[in-house]
């Protein structure tokens, strides 16, 4: 199979950089990628492809508090029949795998810790996919429940440390959010002040 591009130059690059991004669909049976100048036939890159795609298993937290906070560790095992150095990206899921969030990216071992302190609560899964630079695959580790957090908040406006001249009007102004992405109503917000002299 072969699917034809076009490269973007870099105009800021100091050198003569060009880049590109291309998806497509896998043959199955494919033994090398290659990278060639349409014309020349000259191989810019060029990758085999393993016989075996890895395997991953056993994705699971260890020894976690209930519900999980804090830091904790999540290991799994992983095989590669053709001995390839293998890369892991660690995943989450909020909606029981419809729909996955990254979380950790080309880890080399086979454990990570992962910080839970800006995770929303509620329920949560992990998987481990497994990638030997071509093929991949995927491990799904078993539902938690992540600690619930408190709301976050930040007074934008007025600064610290703001004079204002007796019966001057001033605006005040939050950011407020919820790791659990609970709507907050304005009737929630509640402002009160400290006088002081």
């Amino acid at each position: 199979a072969s699917h034809s591009f076009t490269p973007e130059t870099n105009p800021d690059a100091t050198i003569d950089a060009q880049s590109f991004a291309l998806v497509v669909p896998f043959e199955p049976g494919t033994t090398q990628i290659r990278v060639v100048e349409n014309g020349t036939n000259r191989v810019y890159f060029s990758r085999d492809v393993s016989a075996n795609a890895p395997v991953v298993s056993n994705v699971a937290l260890l020894n976690p508090p209930d519900p999980v906070t804090g830091t904790v560790t999540l290991g799994w095992d992983a095989i590669d029949d053709d001995g390839d150095v293998l890369r892991f990206d660690v995943m989450r899921t909020l909606d029981v795998g419809l729909s996955f969030e990254p979380v950790a990216l080309s880890i080399m071992t086979n454990s990570v810790d992962l910080d839970t302190t800006t995770w929303g609560g509620g329920t949560s899964a992990l998987r481990v996919i497994a990638s030997d630079g071509v093929l991949s695959s995927v491990g799904d580790g078993a539902a938690f429940t992540v600690e619930a957090k408190a709301p976050s908040v930040q007074i934008i406006t007025p600064e610290d440390g703001l004079r204002v001249p007796w019966g001057t009007l001033v605006n005040f102004t939050a950011e407020i959010t919820d790791p659990q992405q609970a709507p907050i109503l304005d009737a929630d917000i509640v402002w009160s002040n400290a006088y002081r002299t």
